[in-house]
C-alpha cells in the first residue's frame, strides 16, 4: 500500500482497476478533510491538484479492505 504525504502527515492510498472507470485512486478521509476548509474551499492549490488526482475517499478502516471488498463499496457508492 502506498501514501501521500500532505502537510507533513501521510494518508494511505490504494490504486484499483475498476473496469468502469479504469485506474483510480483512493484515500481515506481524513485526507479530504485536511485538504478542504470549512467554506468547501481547498486548503491549498497543491491541496486541489492532490484531490483532482483522488476518485475516491473512504474511511480509514475501509482503505485496508481486499481489493474486492473495496472495489464492491466502491461500485455501491457510486
Amino acid at each position: 500500500m502506498e501514501s501521500i504525504k500532505f502537510e507533513n502527515e501521510f494518508y494511505l492510498v490504494r490504486e484499483l482497476v475498476i473496469p468502469e472507470f479504469g485506474y483510480v485512486k483512493v484515500s481515506t478521509l481524513g485526507l479530504n478533510f485536511k485538504m478542504m476548509l470549512d467554506d468547501g474551499s481547498y486548503f491549498s492549490e497543491k491541496a486541489r491538484i492532490l484531490d483532482e488526482d483522488i476518485f475516491f475517499y473512504v474511511e480509514l478502516n475501509q482503505i485496508m479492505f481486499n481489493e474486492y471488498q473495496l472495489i464492491n463499496l466502491l461500485k455501491s457508492e457510486l
